[in-house]
């Protein structure tokens, strides 16, 4: 069974207006930088490796834990530069000149930091990446979240990035207020916001 938490739906009207909105922020950035390849690691159940693929121009590859939601991916939203698959964080691979894409996935994996440092080291040109702020909403594990085990301060974020790849640049924070409509939009220099949204690139 897929986990209840995903974001599921049969079409792009049922996926909220935040998620929706950080994946069609990513496909600007990949599209205006020309990027031909991306990787969508926790892709869910497969919407936002579509809205990569369609609106960012690019060749998708999607991994996920979850079979049963890659499935859904493959069944509900098809794209024939799409290509999913089920695996974990230390199996996954990232070839030079492919863009990194992790929304809502640091927070769930305890393995993400050193995917993320081994992950960089292999010369992608973009990073994308999404977490719970943690000014925003606190973490309060096992009440609330119980599937994260940490959230983020806009300052805690920005150290684990630097930490793990001190040749990038932070060059986007920003962050999300609210779940749905104009709330959803993304709002450079605005931190205080539900979810922080940050973009790096190498020097």
């Amino acid at each position: 069974m897929i986990k209840k938490r995903r974001q599921m739906a049969p079409t792009l009207d049922g996926i909220r207006d935040d998620h929706l909105e950080r994946y069609r922020f990513a496909a600007r950035l990949i599209k205006e930088r020309g990027i031909k390849k991306a990787v969508d690691v926790g892709c869910g159940c497969g919407y936002g490796s579509y809205i990569l693929a369609t609106e960012g121009g690019c060749s998708v590859i999607g991994y996920d834990i979850d079979p049963e939601a890659v499935e859904y991916g493959k069944q509900q939203y098809p794209h024939e530069n799409v290509h999913r698959f089920t695996s974990d964080l230390p199996d996954i691979l990232i070839t030079p000149g492919t863009a990194l894409v992790m929304f809502e996935i640091i927070e769930h994996s305890r393995l993400a930091p050193s995917f993320l440092a081994r992950a960089m080291a292999q010369g992608p040109p973009l990073l994308v990446c999404s977490v719970p702020n943690e000014n925003a909403v606190p973490f309060k594990w096992p009440k609330v979240h119980p599937e994260h085990y940490r959230h983020y301060t806009p300052r805690e974020l920005e150290e684990e990035l630097k930490t793990i790849a001190g040749e990038w640049k932070i060059i986007f924070k920003g962050s999300q207020p609210g779940k749905h409509n104009q709330d959803a939009r993304i709002v450079e220099n605005d931190l205080a916001g539900r979810t922080l949204v940050f973009v790096a690139e190498p020097k």
